[in-house]
């Protein structure tokens, strides 16, 4: 079954923050839980917003690529700085399935003050999770709420529906530790991207998952 945790992110997840004030912030890619920070790289990367910038929901996507350097036994980013106008957003991801890397998160700062932090998500940050097996799937928004998501196999759906279906990513919104929807069907290979339009340190995890038998080849 596929790990669903928005505090241990893996090659199937993303994490995306809005920059809404201008400023230069700084962000570390950890790979330890909350508490252990004294352990993780040191080593921090710049993103600076201009003055400048569009209209809040309309700006632009700046992607940062996350390699694993098994030598250093860190992350690094691709780009390393970046430059951006306010409110466009960064996603982070990670490129590569190599079972042996670990999962990940990222804590931002600006001027020393926190600003961000993927394992305590803030209004406007966004998880994805890309699907890569069938089942049922219930999950919690911040320990509490309950949330589910069915994933059917892909042979059960036409091949022209299915393509159409992998150009869609569902969205789930997250309001007051609520998500809307509640429920939600998807197919395997289809992303799902939750989105924090109210709240603070929210986090989404599995609680329950169950496979589906395999759909019959066509």
């Amino acid at each position: 079954m596929d790990i669903l945790n928005s505090q241990q992110l893996t090659y199937l997840d993303g994490y995306l923050h809005a920059f809404r004030e201008p400023g230069i912030y700084t962000y570390r890619v950890l790979f330890l839980p909350r508490g252990y920070e004294g352990s993780e790289p040191d080593s921090a990367y710049t993103i600076e917003v201009g003055r400048e910038g569009n209209e809040p929901g309309s700006g632009k996507q700046h992607d940062i690529t996350l390699r694993w350097d098994a030598s250093k036994r860190a992350y690094q980013p691709e780009p390393a700085q970046l430059s951006l106008g306010v409110n466009d957003y960064v996603l982070w991801h990670v490129t590569t399935t190599t079972v042996a890397i670990p999962p990940y998160s990222i804590r931002g700062a600006a001027e020393d003050r926190p600003a961000f932090d993927s394992r305590a998500m803030g209004q406007h940050d966004v998880f994805t999770h890309f699907f890569m097996t069938s089942g049922d799937y219930t999950y919690t928004i911040s320990g509490r709420v309950e949330g589910r998501i069915s994933v059917h196999d892909h042979r059960e759906v036409d091949p022209s529906e299915y393509q159409k279906r992998t150009t869609e990513a569902p969205v789930v919104r997250i309001i007051q530790g609520k998500p809307e929807p509640e429920r939600l069907e998807v197919f395997t290979g289809q992303t799902v991207v939750w989105v924090v339009e109210e709240g603070e340190q929210v986090t989404i995890a599995v609680k329950r998952a169950t496979e589906r038998s395999q759909a019959k080849p066509r």
